[in-house]
């Protein structure tokens, strides 16, 4: 973006106030793709570009400079008036600069525990977290298996379907039945638990509540398609949480205690490193 596709509005704000700084500071050096300063400081058309959101059309690319602009200007002509005119800022000086430090730090540390083999959560450490501690996993809501259909209500293949969905269901049967047919949507689940809460997020709104029951097969009519659902297995609350469904949570939970633990062997390396090349040196109060 050039400052020629601005509009009109952000060009008069930027215009006004570069004539305004121009007339009360020397002129500094800026960058020859700036778009505007204030004081020392320049907004460039590469950090306007940075900023950004990516797919916007020119109206509302034009509207979001015009206003990022407008705020860089404002924000930067605050900072400028308190430079001038806080008594102090030597304690705000050391909290940037904490902050800074606390930044490369974790940055830091972040990287040589990403890098560290001993950070993964190795298959046979998730199943041998789960046989022992399987009473902290259990399922807060109802887990399912089966399969989801959603057909036109107008489609042809609604008798076949129907037919085919039925305990115990073949799923090769169904896969073939709807083959190529875009405007079905088909979920075979059978071989995976899925909440129950993401069952309710693709049934209809509006329609009757059901509750999970093994081997039931449900159904609903909404916005011109038939939504039916079959149930081949169900877990209810309060279950005791399978294997599978509890490795995530596992894996995390590892790979937390394996993080904390390579930062603390990380530091004590360091620190003995420090002390034994002097890098470390304590001082005797007053001397």
């Amino acid at each position: 973006m050039s400052l020629q596709h601005l509009t009109l509005a952000a060009k008069t704000a930027v215009i006004t106030t570069v004539t305004v700084l121009a007339a009360s500071c020397n002129k500094p050096s800026v960058p020859t793709d700036a778009i505007v300063s204030v004081g020392p400081a320049s907004l460039t058309e590469t950090e306007l570009r940075a900023a950004m959101p990516n797919g916007l059309p020119a109206a509302d690319s034009a509207a979001f400079a015009e206003s990022y602009i407008s705020t860089w200007i404002s924000n930067r002509l605050v900072t400028e008036v308190a430079l001038k005119n806080l008594p102090d800022t030597r304690e705000i000086d050391r909290m940037v600069n904490e902050y800074r430090r606390n930044l490369i730090m974790w940055e830091y540390i972040r990287l040589k525990t990403a890098e560290d083999p001993s950070l993964a959560a190795s298959p046979d450490s998730v199943k041998s977290y789960f046989e022992a501690h399987k009473h902290e996993f259990t399922t807060s809501e109802p887990m399912v298996k089966g399969i989801f259909v959603k057909i036109p209500s107008a489609s042809d293949k609604i008798t076949d379907i129907k037919k085919l969905l039925r305990t115990p269901a073949d799923p090769d049967k169904l896969e073939k039945a709807i083959l190529r047919d875009t405007q079905i949507a088909y979920d075979y689940f059978g071989d995976r638990w899925v909440s129950w809460s993401q069952i309710k997020a693709i049934w209809p709104v509006g329609t009757t509540e059901i509750k999970p029951q093994t081997g039931m097969r449900y159904e609903a009519e909404s916005a011109g398609s038939i939504h039916m659902l079959l149930l081949s297995e169900v877990l209810p609350a309060g279950s005791q949480m399978p294997a599978e469904v509890a490795a995530p949570l596992i894996t995390r939970r590892i790979e937390a205690r394996n993080r904390a633990e390579i930062e603390r062997r990380l530091r004590a390396d360091m620190r003995t490193t420090a002390t034994a090349d002097g890098t470390i040196r304590f001082h005797t109060s007053g001397k």
